[in-house]
């Protein structure tokens, strides 16, 4: 039996008997080609999620009008690339709802420990909001 030399010639067994064709002599970028099956692995066990979350004015009102185009959250909800935000505005002053909602997609999300991210947080990325309701 022979044993591998190193990880990448792990990683290219396992690709290849995956079937994952891949030309003697190409010399493949294997970062690149572990990358994309791990994303696609990714992409299927993960189905898109809706997150109602309340949020303050003070981070709410520059998303609502268009000046914000990220969310700082604490990631207790598995946040992913795909998922979408309900924004409820929550007044915590009166604690009550004003009645704001924006509904908003993540489109890309860098996650602590990076970045001077703290651990157990993350930034998301949002797209345009796509429905407003409220005064």
């Amino acid at each position: 039996m022979d044993l591998p030399v190193s990880a990448a010639e792990v990683c290219l067994r396992q690709l290849q008997d995956a079937g994952v064709k891949i030309s003697p002599g190409s010399e493949p970028d294997l970062v690149d080609i572990i990358q994309t099956h791990i994303d696609a692995a990714h992409n299927q066990e993960h189905r898109m999620q809706v997150h109602n979350l309340k949020t303050w004015p003070a981070s709410f009102l520059p998303i609502w009008n268009g000046d914000k185009r990220h969310e700082f959250r604490k990631n207790d909800r598995n946040y992913q690339k795909g998922d979408e935000l309900v924004l409820s505005e929550w007044d915590n002053k009166s604690e009550r709802f004003t009645g704001r909602v924006l509904k908003v997609k993540v489109t890309h999300i860098d996650y602590g420990p990076s970045w001077g991210i703290p651990g157990e947080y993350c930034v998301m990325s949002l797209a345009e909001p796509y429905e407003r309701k409220g005064p």
